[in-house]
């Protein structure tokens, strides 16, 4: 049996104190394996975390336009 990548499910409900912490937790393996991923591809680094940045900023911006507030913690 192979083992699958995957992100872990949250641990505690929305407005538990340590969600966020445990969100970034859950997420770091695989934004580090896209980085690396994308420098192995021949992407340089700085672009690429760059390019993450402004991915993520498009999604703050529609996250605004949608009204989907959600506190940052």
């Amino acid at each position: 049996m192979t083992s699958k990548n995957r992100i872990n499910p949250p641990d505690h409900p929305l407005t538990h104190p340590n969600y966020q912490r445990d969100c970034q937790f859950a997420l770091e393996p695989s934004v580090t394996k896209l980085l690396e991923l994308a420098v192995a591809a021949g992407w340089d680094r700085n672009h690429v975390v760059d390019a993450v940045l402004v991915l993520v900023a498009e999604q703050l911006r529609l996250r605004a336009v949608d009204g989907d507030e959600v506190p940052v913690q």
